[in-house]
């Protein structure tokens, strides 16, 4: 049994949470979170303490409001994780 790759119409957020730097972003709606998992597991690899949530686009707020209650800062998005660096994608 794999990960669940979503259908392409399923799109989802990603909600990185970046606790060395006390920021967050979303990043998305995105229809394949795979890479940006794998590059988040790359970056705790690294030492890093970044965590992710899978989040539904209806949830928006409800995910920007998570790292507001940290108190972290609201980053915009590819600036804590990028799996696609100087892609545009």
């Amino acid at each position: 049994m794999g990960v669940h790759r979503p259908h392409r119409h399923d799109c989802h957020l990603l909600l990185i949470v970046d606790h060395d730097n006390a920021r967050f972003t979303i990043e998305g709606p995105l229809p394949d979170y795979l890479p940006w998992i794998r590059e988040v597991e790359r970056a705790r690899g690294a030492g890093r303490q970044i965590d992710f949530r899978i989040v539904r686009k209806s949830q928006v707020e409800i995910a920007a409001g998570w790292g507001e209650e940290m108190e972290y800062e609201k980053w915009p998005p590819k600036t804590i994780v990028d799996p696609f660096p100087g892609t545009g994608e």
